[in-house]
């Protein structure tokens, strides 16, 4: 499945420049330049990987004036061209179970589609052999249990009974997040439920949620605008609109969430910050636009996925925008995160069950931005949060997380906020987690958990330079293995920085209903990595 086309085309005409610092400068510029380029506020913006999940809902979309023919056409073109070899649909198992069963429902509801029965049998053979195993390898993303047992029971409607290891537990979950999640707040625009609104079925009315559409969708999602197209009496044209523009926008798949404005305009300037090669906000107009957009972005309940108000606040977005004002000069209290604590910790969303470690990190990156707050170990708000990051520490030395499925990514945003925090305490935990990365990489110099990525390895890189900042390499690392390790990881960015214009060569690792990959957010994170090597190595 493609991604939403932007720059990256002219990546390709200049591969060479990345080698150089001042091509390097040259890749922020233009990123940063595009970036603010494709700022709407009246729609939001953003790039991402494409989603099957997303794109089989708005397959199942019928024609408003013809009933016995599809909406969007191209759609279901588009999801067939992307079943893989196995039968499936997006990354391996266990990843693959639930858009896999998304593209079945819309294949055996799609008719006389040409070529949809054979996939259809593709994907019951590979279910046939994936499910079985549900049980013992879940991937626990949001909301599956809503999302899962809806598909379940929409295809046994359609005629196709799977077996579900697991499947009370599941039900009992469901019932679990549903009492959690009332849907009067739903009604009310206060609820993440929004962004599922295709696993609701008829425990909703479809007519009443029309006021919460914003910028043409609702909750950023295509398979929750699809299931208002698909059942609310009214045909909501703003919806088919906006629908449409994505299938145009993508070659007739769907993004795996849209738009994603502040998410990747925060998360962007954060990682070009900490790769010390983000361009001076009063020398470079698409960084003061961007700064100028993040901070509109941000109220005194905190800040949203994008601009476009489709979803709650969230404590995320709402760190990264106060982390990234500050560290750019643009003065912002962190009063707003305090809608987002518990128990001394942060939640992502007032709703969430149970807190993660990157959000957490988050808030302290914001904690810490801001000069006249006390440090840590003076018993200011900080320490709550490095308790419980500690805490979340795993035995191998890193941390994992529920957001994105790498343990370098989780680790990597843990490391840069505790990095910042003094204490022997500290220093002895990143030292573990120095040592676990130094013992990580791939035989050809990269980090990952299949293989070597460019992001994963990006966060490695990250990762290592802040500690070898923090700690006294001496007792870890030593400084010639360390510019061994930057160098090594510099020259297999270098060899495989062009994928970054192929999308099918980024494994998706961010996790929402299904796997994502945020192609701006991720080429930022490698430039950021490519300078610190270059300051290592070269400087």
């Amino acid at each position: 499945m493609q991604v939403t086309p932007f720059m990256l085309g002219r990546i390709a005409q200049r591969p060479s420049d990345i080698r150089t610092h001042a091509g390097l400068l040259w890749h922020v510029s233009t990123l940063l330049t595009d970036m603010k380029r494709d700022l709407d506020p009246e729609h939001g913006s953003g790039v991402t990987s494409a989603s099957p999940y997303e794109t089989a809902w708005v397959a199942l979309v019928r024609d408003r004036d013809a009933p016995d023919r599809l909406a969007f056409p191209e759609v279901l073109t588009s999801l067939l061209r992307a079943q893989e070899r196995d039968g499936s649909w997006g990354e391996p198992y266990p990843w693959s179970v639930l858009p896999t069963m998304a593209a079945l429902l819309a294949l055996v509801r799609a008719g006389p589609a040409r070529g949809a029965k054979r996939a259809a049998r593709r994907a019951c053979h590979y279910l046939e052999r994936a499910l079985p195993r549900w049980a013992s390898e879940p991937a626990d993303t949001p909301q599956i249990e809503l999302l899962m047992l809806n598909v379940l029971d929409e295809l046994a409607e359609a005629g196709v009974m799977l077996t579900l290891p697991g499947e009370a537990q599941l039900r009992a979950r469901r019932a679990e997040a549903l009492e959690r999640l009332p849907l009067d707040d739903l009604y009310a625009g206060n609820s993440t439920l929004i962004h599922a609104l295709e696993a609701l079925g008829q425990q909703i009315d479809y007519d009443r949620v029309s006021s919460l559409r914003a910028g043409g969708c609702y909750g950023y999602s295509p398979a929750a605008t699809a299931a208002v197209l698909s059942r609310a009496r009214t045909w909501d044209t703003e919806a088919a609109a906006w629908v449409r523009q994505m299938a145009d926008r993508h070659s007739g798949a769907m993004p795996a969430s849209f738009p994603l404005d502040v998410f990747e305009c925060a998360w962007v300037l954060h990682y070009l910050w900490l790769g010390h090669c983000a361009p001076r906000p009063h020398e470079h107009e698409p960084t003061r636009t961007t700064l100028l957009w993040l901070r509109e972005s941000l109220s005194d309940d905190g800040a949203r996925f994008s601009r476009v108000a489709g979803l709650p606040r969230d404590v995320d977005d709402t760190a990264m925008t106060i982390a990234v004002l500050n560290r750019y000069g643009a003065h912002t209290a962190p009063a707003s995160l305090k809608h987002f604590t518990r128990d001394g910790r942060y939640v992502s969303f007032v709703t969430e069950s149970s807190p993660s470690p990157s959000v957490n990190a988050h808030a302290l990156e914001a904690l810490l931005s801001v000069d006249s707050l006390t440090m840590p170990g003076d018993g200011g708000p900080h320490d709550s949060v490095v308790s419980y990051l500690l805490d979340a520490q795993e035995n191998h030395g890193g941390w994992v997380d529920k957001w994105h499925i790498s343990p370098y990514y989780a680790t990597h945003s843990v490391v840069s906020a505790l990095a910042q925090v003094r204490g022997q305490h500290i220093g002895e935990r990143l030292a573990r987690a120095m040592r676990w990365l130094v013992s990580t990489p791939h035989h050809d110099g990269g980090w990952g958990m299949r293989g070597s990525s460019l992001e994963e390895t990006a966060y490695a890189l990250l990762s290592l330079h802040a500690l070898h900042r923090r700690l006294d390499n001496r007792d870890v690392v030593s400084s010639q293995r360390y510019r061994d390790l930057m160098q090594r990881g510099r020259q297999w960015l270098l060899a495989h920085f062009t994928q970054l214009t192929l999308s099918a060569r980024l494994p998706r690792m961010w996790v929402d209903k299904d796997l994502y990959a945020p192609t701006r957010v991720i080429y930022a994170a490698v430039l950021a990595a490519l300078h610190v090597t270059w300051l290592a190595v070269e400087a």
